[in-house]
């Protein structure tokens, strides 16, 4: 069966320095959407939690448990779907809804949401390799770990918003709107690019490597299948097995919590090789991408310089670093 994968064209002939111009705009239109939807997130988080503080103290019922996962669905909506929005509204033009909402085959979807899966292991156990690694030097980076809530309602709430509204938000977000943008310069440079944005738009700082190469699978699998379902699926089914890692974590004594990780990774890395072997067999050309859409003669690497040189994401850039070095702690 050929691959469903096709390689976007352009209209018309683009000359080099219309390219560059509409680069810069985009990188820009996008960053600033993502700042405007961070800085939402961090107010709406500040100005709800004040708000379930003020009801817990004003009442003898234990509300704080439910407001605290309303919240959080709340800050969700409201961090992901403003730029979303912005997005949407400023750049339909640009691309076609249609042409990420097919039906992914069965056999494709299984493929990426076991790759998928596979990669979460190897990118979880080389973020606490790496951690390790800078304990040797008395450096500790902070993890903000998920924690499971008690009761039925609060634990149904959390995981309608970290298992089901997540995942959709974001996958609309960053491989529906903004990797269909960037596609017109490239598969290759949309697919990088787009990925950057989602590990720097994360709040999971300490594991940016592999969201980063997260990003990169759950892009490529989106324009493989040409559906933005098979991005959702692969994000629920990840978020899925974290939510497991964490009851392992908090349940179970540390040894044991241990092992129950290290068999789940062990049988996840497993069924990911055999996915990645069937899927090379099954595809003619496997992992293949266009590096270039359009009928310009631009290079790669101009295309990236000209986005990662941009004011906008210089700022972006140092944004990320703030919160990033916020999370180191030395020991003396």
């Amino acid at each position: 069966m050929p691959s469903a994968y096709q390689p976007i064209g352009s209209d018309s002939m683009q000359s080099d320095k219309k390219l560059l111009q509409d680069i810069r705009y985009l990188v820009v239109t996008t960053i600033l959407a993502l700042l405007s939807g961070t800085i939402l997130y961090q107010l709406t988080g500040t100005l709800l939690f004040r708000f379930n503080q003020a009801v817990q103290q004003s009442t003898a019922l234990p509300l704080l448990p439910i407001l605290t996962q309303v919240s959080s669905g709340l800050v969700s909506i409201i961090g992901f779907g403003v730029p979303l929005l912005t997005l949407y509204t400023m750049l339909k033009s640009t691309f076609s809804l249609r042409s990420f909402l097919h039906r992914p085959a069965e056999t494709g979807l299984l493929h990426a949401i076991a790759i998928a899966l596979g990669l979460l292991a190897l990118g979880t156990l080389f973020t606490d390799i790496s951690n390790n690694f800078l304990g040797l030097f008395q450096i500790k980076l902070l993890k903000s770990d998920i924690l499971i809530p008690d009761g039925f309602f609060p634990l149904l709430l959390f995981l309608m918003n970290y298992v089901l509204i997540i995942p959709f938000l974001e996958e609309l977000l960053f491989r529906g709107i903004i990797l269909h943008t960037f596609r017109r310069f490239g598969d290759l440079f949309a697919l990088i690019i787009s990925a950057l944005f989602y590990a720097m738009a994360e709040e999971t700082y300490t594991s940016f490597i592999s969201t980063f190469l997260f990003g990169i699978v759950v892009g490529y699998f989106v324009l493989h299948s040409r559906s933005i379902f098979t991005g959702i699926l692969m994000h629920i089914f990840q978020n899925i097995i974290i939510v497991i890692l964490s009851i392992f974590t908090s349940a179970l004594e540390s040894d044991a919590a241990t092992i129950a990780q290290t068999t789940l990774f062990l049988i996840m890395i497993t069924v990911s090789i055999f996915a990645v072997i069937r899927f090379i067999k099954k595809e003619k050309k496997p992992f293949a991408v266009t590096e270039n859409a359009s009928d310009s003669d631009l290079t790669l690497s101009a295309r990236f310089k000209t986005a990662l040189c941009n004011p906008a994401f210089i700022l972006f850039s140092l944004v990320f670093l703030y919160r990033f070095v916020q999370l180191v702690q030395i020991f003396k």
